[in-house]
């Protein structure tokens, strides 16, 4: 059993891809992309809350405390888009099965919205 410490505080999300090469970790303060063959930090994500994987791995959509959505490439950790139009606090975000589009969630009656994911 291999333990290691992330964060001084609380974690809220943590997750692993479908493929099981890389986990993300939300706390009250930062997320983080980590490769799980070596435990590397790919990315800091920043004030992200919540998040998900695309079903391939390719992909990372995450909310943002700021209201916001960003999309990751997951093997380089660097940011594609980033969606904005949530007036309150953005609460989740998944991808479709189809691995295209994606849900996005906010709280105090925001309506979930689904935009595509990428440009195909």
């Amino acid at each position: 059993m291999f333990v290691f410490q992330i964060f001084d505080v609380s974690t809220l999300v943590a997750k692993f891809s479908k493929n099981g090469t890389h986990l993300l970790i939300c706390s009250f303060k930062a997320a983080q992309l980590i490769r799980c063959k070596d435990f590397a930090v790919v990315a800091e994500l920043g004030d992200m809350r919540n998040g998900g994987f695309s079903p391939d791995g390719r992909l990372l959509i995450a909310s943002h405390w700021s209201n916001q959505f960003h999309l990751w490439d997951v093997a380089t950790g660097r940011e594609l888009l980033r969606f904005k139009g949530h007036t309150h606090n953005s609460s989740a975000a998944v991808f479709m099965p189809d691995g295209r589009h994606v849900l996005c969630c906010g709280g105090a009656n925001q309506k979930a919205e689904f935009g595509q994911a990428s440009k195909t």
